[in-house]
C-alpha cells in the first residue's frame, strides 16, 4: 500500500512537460489570442526608453561645449548615479533618453578627449558640467524648446 501512494506521489510530482506542453497547444485560440505589444504601448509606457521626438529637440539645441557651434548628436549619459537615480544598463543597451545630452561629432566621438574616449565623468567634470543635472532639466523642459535650448546654453 505504501509504495503505490509514493509512486502516485511522484507521478504527481514529476510531470512530463511533453503532456505540459501538448496540454497547453490544445487550447483554443480564442481563449488566448496573440497579443501585438506594439499596439499595447501607450505613449507614456513608464517602460519606454525611446522618445525620438525628444531627441530631435535634444539635437536642435546644438552642442553644449562652450564656444562649440557645431549641430549636435544625443549622447547618452551612461554612468550610474544614486542622486538621480540613474543605472548604467549595461553593455549593448542605451540608456533612457531622459538622459541625453547635446554633443557634436567631435567632442561625442572623434576628439582625443571626447566622451566616449575617456571616463564620462572625468569628460564633464573637465568642462564643468554636471550632465545629470543637465539632463534632468532638459527632461522637465521637453515640450517647449526653447527652454531646452536656454538650459543647455546656460549649462544648467
Amino acid at each position: 500500500m505504501k509504495a503505490i501512494s509514493e509512486r502516485k506521489y511522484l507521478q504527481w510530482w514529476v510531470r512530463d512537460p511533453l503532456q505540459d506542453h501538448k496540454a497547453m497547444t490544445d487550447i483554443p485560440r480564442q481563449i488566448f489570442p496573440r497579443l501585438d505589444k506594439t499596439a499595447t504601448r501607450s505613449r507614456f509606457d513608464k517602460n519606454q526608453k525611446k522618445f525620438p521626438e525628444y531627441r530631435q529637440k535634444v539635437r536642435d539645441c546644438g552642442c553644449i561645449i562652450p564656444g562649440c557651434n557645431a549641430p549636435a548628436q544625443c549622447a547618452h549619459l551612461r554612468f550610474s548615479s544614486a542622486k538621480y537615480g540613474k543605472v548604467n544598463p549595461g553593455v549593448g543597451s542605451k540608456p533612457h533618453d531622459k538622459f541625453s545630452l547635446p554633443l557634436c561629432q567631435w567632442h561625442h566621438l572623434d576628439s582625443p578627449d571626447a566622451q566616449h574616449k575617456m571616463s564620462e565623468e572625468e569628460f564633464w567634470a573637465s568642462w564643468g558640467i554636471d550632465p545629470l543635472l543637465v539632463a534632468e532639466r532638459l527632461w522637465e523642459a521637453r515640450n517647449y524648446l526653447e527652454k531646452m535650448c536656454e538650459i543647455v546654453r546656460n549649462k544648467g
